[in-house]
Parts: C-alpha cells; sequence; structure tokens
C-alpha cells in the first residue's frame, strides 16, 4: 500500500486513481531530524504544542546520544522506512531511487549476462538478466517456485508469494520442486522473443551440472561462479557502489527488493564482503542471482571480450 500511494503522490509517476485518497506524513530524508520545522511533516499534530516539540527533541538526543536507538527514533517518531538489520548489504531507500520502469522489450536485441541461483529445488530459484545501456547497468530478475510447497512458504516466510505470482515476477512450477527445465525454457524463449546475445550464463556449480550441461547443448556459454569471497567480494561490492552511484537501473520487482532487505554480509580481514547465506535466514536467491551475473559484467563492459580464464583462477578480482 505503501509503495502504491507513494507512485500516486509523485508528480513524475505516471500512476493516478481518483478515487483514492492518500496522505503520507513521513520525513524526506534522514538529515531532516536535525531541523524542528521539518518534524511537522512526519508529526502534524504533535508540533503544534509545546510538550510535543519537547518530547520529539527528548527523543532526538537519546538518538543522538545511544546510536541504537536512532532506528526507533526514525521509525517510530519520523516515520521513515528503515532497513534496521546490523551487517545488512544494501539500504532499500538507495535501491529505490534506481527503479525505472522499463520491460525485455527496451532491451531488444542486446547482449546480456545471465545470473542464476539454484537454490534448493523446494525453495526460491531466480536468474536476471543483466544489460549495459547508456553507461547503466540494467537488472532485470524473474523468480520460479514449486507450487505444492506454496502453502506451507507462505506461513514460513510471511509474504505475498501468491500476489507476486499475480503480478508476473514469479512462475509456479508444477509437482514439489522446482524442475529446472522451467528456468531453461525462460532463458531460451525470453532469448528468442526479444532477439537477447546470451553472452554468458552463470552459476554456482553445486547441483548446477545437469542444469549447465543442457544449456551448453544448446549453444548458451555457461561459467562456473565459485561462492567464494575471493570471487564474489569484489562484485558484491561493485554493485553496491553503483547502486549508491545511480548507475543502476532495476524495473522494481518487488521479489527481488525483498531479497535485497533480507541480504546480510560478512567480511574477511581485508574488509572484503559477500552475502552470508548461512547467516541470511530469509530468501537472498534473487539478488544472488544478480551477483553471479555481475561477477562477469566485465564482458558487457569491454565489448564482449571473454575473460573466462579468470573466473578460474584463485587470483581473479574484479
Amino acid at each position: 500500500m505503501y509503495q502504491f500511494v507513494s507512485k500516486l503522490l509523485d508528480e513524475n509517476n505516471p500512476t493516478e486513481n481518483e478515487n483514492f485518497f492518500a496522505l503520507v506524513c513521513e520525513i524526506d530524508n534522514i538529515s531532516e531530524i536535525h531541523d524542528s520545522k521539518m518534524w511537522g511533516k512526519a508529526n502534524p499534530l504533535q508540533v503544534t504544542f509545546p510538550e510535543g516539540m519537547d518530547f520529539l527533541r527528548g527523543k532526538l538526543k537519546l538518538a543522538l546520544d545511544i546510536p541504537d536507538e536512532m532506528t526507533t527514533f526514525l521509525t517510530k517518531n519520523m516515520n521513515m522506512w528503515v532497513q534496521a538489520k546490523k551487517n545488512g548489504y544494501l539500504p532499500l531507500d538507495k535501491w529505490k531511487l534506481c527503479e525505472e520502469l522499463f520491460t525485455l522489450e527496451d532491451m531488444r536485441g542486446l547482449p546480456c549476462i545471465i545470473g542464476v541461483d539454484l537454490s534448493a529445488k523446494i525453495d526460491l530459484t531466480s536468474l536476471s538478466f543483466l544489460f549495459y545501456k547508456d553507461d547503466f547497468l540494467y537488472v532485470y530478475n524473474h523468480s520460479f517456485f514449486p507450487e505444492d510447497t506454496l502453502e506451507m512458504k507462505k506461513k514460513t516466510d510471511k509474504v505475498p508469494y501468491e500476489l507476486w505470482v499475480r503480478q508476473g515476477y514469479i512462475t509456479m512450477t508444477p509437482g514439489s520442486v522446482v524442475d529446472y527445465q522451467f528456468l531453461e525454457a525462460y532463458i531460451e524463449n525470453m532469448a528468442k522473443e526479444y532477439e537477447l546475445q546470451v553472452k554468458e550464463v552463470c552459476a554456482d556449480p553445486w547441483n548446477a551440472t545437469q542444469f549447465m550441461q543442457n544449456l551448453e547443448s544448446k549453444g548458451y556459454l555457461t561459467v562456473e561462479i565459485r561462492q567464494g569471497i575471493q570471487t564474489l567480494g569484489g562484485p558484491t561490492k561493485d554493485f553496491r557502489d553503483r547502486v549508491y552511484a545511480g548507475k543502476i537501473k532495476h524495473h522494481g520487482n518487488p521479489v527481488l527488493t525483498w531479497s535485497i532487505g533480507n541480504g546480510l554480509l560478512k567480511k574477511d580481514h581485508n574488509e572484503n564482503i559477500m552475502l552470508d547465506k548461512a547467516k541470511s535466514t530469509e530468501r537472498i536467491d534473487p539478488i544472488a542471482s544478480v551477483i553471479n551475473a555481475h561477477v562477469r559484467t566485465v564482458v558487457l563492459e569491454h565489448g564482449g571480450e571473454d575473460l573466462n580464464d579468470h573466473i578460474l583462477k584463485d587470483d581473479f578480482s574484479f
């Protein structure tokens, strides 16, 4: 609902509904907490009497003195959406700024790298198309889910899988496990329909041997992406840096956004980072598929230069 009304109130967004009234009370950015004149955006009544202002000043002082209290102040007193997880990968407000409405039709004929995260067959499985266009990296994501486990996963994951299926972000596969042939068919169909130049299909080699062999037999170049910090560290950091710099474009896929919010990081002694699947108790498969593809973004940015040998070397760096 928040996303919907935000679009209604955004004069630059084409979403309209003349029968829907929306009022969102929130500050626009974190810097406004230091300007009491801005507090009325989130507290239209409380700022009208002295006791209300004194209360907000007290809460702000507590948040500034005790950093762990800042998230509570921002969410409860300033009505800001905050990614509160320690060691979280990427602030969702930064990710939101990179959203742009586009479809694969807008990418027709372009070269792309496809990243796949097969995960366990009973869970969410995801793939991502990465395109390099006009100095931006475009991300298009799609996921798959076994229909027989939907009811159970709705209860444990507490997210609207059925809504995401209706919206076209997830494809349900028959049975209790994801049939990887659906992923193969999806890649083939999208490549054919939109005349995509699929340079490489990248995946964690664990549990992916048959999948990758099938694609190879159909003429695709597949690349094994080692799931270690030496291979993933550079691309994980680089992708986040590009989001901060506004050089990423994504199509607002809520499944991908949800997975980014779930992502936790681990670091080595050199401050290299990667997504920590062991500590990320909620699903991160969509963003993992993006990072798998981003390891090989160099192919797009260097005009199709094949750097495949580098990916298998221990001294590989992005």
